[in-house]
């Protein structure tokens, strides 16, 4: 069988589809930045699945073996996340995600097929497409981030933390994406078949991104960016004197271990190193694997970790970070799979990223000079986003990269078997197949291009309405009222926008109508202690306090070391009457929270019920 033969424009919807997800965001809906990259994921990996069916078996043999093994993997997991999402409490967050996060079963499964695409597809002659992108996004991404610290941004967000969140929303999001790209930048400095003044460019691409991802103050990004080009340059060394390559092995593993004890707050690094949001990953991850272990099979939910964190977090969290803190993601991909998904679907990605390893082992192994050095510069850039996928979230603009990688690797490792053909006129390129990955791929992107829309509706929705929120003004109250009502009225609309409708109602003089839809969306998602703590303030003020101890008891259940609960519990009880109660809630509050400011109210409000 020959070559697989494929159109220019499949892998500028693969690679240029990857960038724009990455750079794209829109500063005028609710969700900016993950929303509408997980709408350009759809469209793009719709697109690809028309060109993947139509040339399902056109596979050369010597690729077909490792390619079925890829398949089979991929579809597995896909199948196993599939199942854990059917049985998903909340299924809208099952198939669409969580608020702000958008990592569920859709999100996933493009995943599938822009991996399956890259290893299909990619090849170490194509690999200064590889390079292009990356040189561009990584500009973009540094030139952004530079701007941004600078104060010269265009966008005046609501960020508390670093300035420099690039496109991807958050400094550690930031330094990972710019670490990826700056592996694979570094790289091309090194590849004989690219021009000199790109390899010039690279260099200087490469510094901007080092020094932006050094002022985002991002740990994660200089120990993957760091990690990628340590290995690169070990495997160059190696090739070049086996002497040279085993004493940079060496020193790297060195360099390497010293940097994890230092973000551990260990060792000679740790003043460099080390930020707390590290100590806090480990309740985050402990809590995820007590998830997983008390629901093994699917997990307790496919993105589901937000609403079983605080069953599951350990008392001392509650007291380091108080009683509101809170994470919807275990900042772990593997945990946050098996704690989500259960075995099946935390064991196949194992399994998955443990053939994408061996596969660019073995590509490495099979090629020689500078095919080689192209093999470990994808493995590298591969090796980079795995190592912020430890201390990390799948982030769409992020992991859309790392999931592109890890099938180029594969495909790296295969023969040159791949021809590409810029014209469809290209009579070695007619094939009576084309037709129906048109049509396929056609129909595939007008679906998703239709729930994109439908999707955006609800985000400007939300958008208009909040701008337009302002209880100070009753002239204002009826235009709230309106776009409130139309929010309300957009299909698929992101269950929190209903909640944040509902407050807002509430807080803006319709109570009923508010209390209404928090009451129905409690009943779509009984688990959810926003809507919970919300609907007990509420009816607290509204003088309601058999409703606001049946919500706080609730709260309790699925809370149960929040020091301020057990407090206002106490409170409600006390004015019910009820001292039995009311002592009960003092002494759990005392037992493990007595230091904190709730205990040390305690201690004034109910003098007489607290031990001395």
């Amino acid at each position: 069988m020959g070559p697989i033969r494929v159109r220019s424009g499949v892998l500028a919807w693969l690679l240029g589809g990857s960038s724009v997800i990455t750079l794209f965001f829109n500063s005028r809906i609710q969700d900016p930045f993950n929303s509408p990259k997980f709408w350009i994921l759809l469209v793009v990996a719709g697109y690809l699945i028309g060109h993947l069916i139509g040339g399902y078996g056109r596979v050369p043999g010597d690729a077909r073996p490792t390619l079925r093994i890829l398949i089979g993997l991929l579809t597995c997991f896909t199948l196993a996340l599939l199942a854990a999402s059917l049985v998903t409490d909340v299924p809208y967050v099952a198939f669409f995600g969580e608020y702000q996060r958008k990592n569920g079963f859709l999100t996933y499964a493009a995943f599938v097929i822009i991996m399956y695409a890259a290893a299909r597809y990619l090849r170490v002659t194509l690999m200064w497409r590889v390079y292009t992108f990356a040189m561009v996004c990584g500009l973009i991404s540094a030139i952004y981030g530079l701007f941004q610290i600078n104060g010269r941004d265009f966008v005046e967000w609501n960020n508390p933390y670093n300035a420099i969140i690039t496109t991807v929303g958050n400094p550690n999001f930031a330094g990972a994406v710019m670490a990826m790209f700056g592996t694979i930048v570094f790289c091309a400095i090194f590849d004989s078949h690219v021009l000199p003044v790109f390899r010039v460019l690279a260099v200087v691409i490469f510094g901007a991104l080092v020094y932006a991802i050094y002022l985002s103050q991002a740990r994660q990004g200089l120990l993957s960016i760091g990690l990628g080009v340590g290995f690169f340059l070990v495997i160059a060394l190696y090739q070049y004197r086996k002497a040279l390559g085993a004493l940079a092995g060496g020193a790297v593993a060195v360099v390497g271990a010293l940097a994890i004890a230092g973000m551990l707050q260990r060792g000679p690094l740790e003043y460099y190193l080390y930020k707390g949001s590290v100590s806090v990953r480990g309740f985050y991850w402990r809590a995820g694997w007590e998830m997983f272990l008390a629901n093994p099979l699917f997990g307790v939910g496919v993105d589901r970790y937000g609403a079983y964190f605080k069953e599951y977090r350990e008392t001392q969290y509650s007291l380091n970070y108080g009683f509101d803190l809170t994470s919807s993601n275990a900042h772990n991909v593997p945990i946050q799979l098996f704690a989500t998904g259960g075995i099946f679907v935390g064991g196949l990605y194992l399994l998955l990223m443990g053939f994408i390893a061996w596969r660019g082992f073995v590509g490495i192994y099979k090629n020689q000079g500078n095919a080689r050095l192209v093999v470990t510069a994808v493995f590298a850039a591969w090796l980079a986003y795995q190592a912020q996928s430890i201390v990390s979230i799948d982030n769409i603009g992020l992991a859309v990269w790392g999931w592109l990688l890890g099938g180029a690797v594969v495909g790296l490792s295969l023969p040159e078997n791949v021809e590409v053909f810029a014209r469809n006129g290209d009579k070695r390129f007619v094939s009576p197949l084309n037709l129906k990955q048109t049509m396929v791929s056609s129909l595939l992107v007008l679906l998703f291009l239709v729930l994109s829309t439908i999707l955006y509706r609800g985000e400007r929705a939300m958008f208009d309405q909040r701008s337009r929120f302002d209880p100070s003004n009753p002239e204002s109250r009826p235009t709230f009222k309106a776009y409130a009502d139309a929010t309300l009225g957009v299909p698929l609309l992101e269950m929190k926008y209903a909640v944040m409708t509902g407050i807002n109602m509430v807080s803006n003089g319709y109570v009923d109508d508010g209390m209404r839809i928090l009451e129905r969306e409690l009943e779509r998602d009984p688990r959810s202690l926003d809507i919970l703590l919300v609907v007990a303030d509420f009816s607290e003020q509204l003088r309601r306090p058999e409703d606001a101890i049946r919500y706080r008891l609730r709260i309790d259940q699925l809370d149960p070391w929040n020091g301020k609960n057990h407090l206002q519990l106490a409170r409600l009880y006390r004015a019910q009457g009820d001292d039995v109660q009311t002592k009960a809630f003092i002494d759990r509050l005392m037992a493990f929270a007595s230091a904190t400011p709730e205990g040390e109210t305690a201690k004034k409000e109910f003098a007489e019920l607290v031990s001395p």
